[in-house]
């Protein structure tokens, strides 16, 4: 899997501790009419900047991403590749491990969300 996100800057936007789910944001702007919505549930593992600028979206590959099978063996959590969904940006990256992950472009006002 690979999904180019145009380098648009996303952010933590909303945490659910009690469903383990995820917003991560890229809000509409000057320069983008819509904001892209990546929704994660079923969080075991997050290792994400408060702000970041993403290229693409990729899947774990064994060559790159070793270090996140370090992570998850340091944290006791079962390592399922279909799970782990890594964040490519200018020479750095982010994660999260998480059973369901949804994209969704819109329009929504700044704190609307669907959670």
């Amino acid at each position: 899997m690979k999904i180019s996100l145009q380098n648009r800057q996303f952010r933590l936007w909303k945490y659910s501790i009690s469903h383990s789910m995820l917003l991560i944001r890229s809000c509409k702007n000057a320069f983008f009419s819509n904001n892209i919505d990546l929704y994660f549930a079923d969080v075991k593992l997050i290792k994400f900047h408060q702000f970041f600028r993403v290229e693409a979206l990729t899947s774990y590959t064994a060559d790159e991403d070793m270090d996140i099978l370090e992570e998850c063996n340091k944290a006791n959590i079962p390592f399922n590749e279909d799970q782990i969904f890594v964040f490519r940006g200018e020479q750095q990256k982010c994660y999260i491990i998480a059973s369901i992950f949804q994209m969704e472009e819109n329009t929504n006002e700044f704190m609307e969300v669907a959670f």
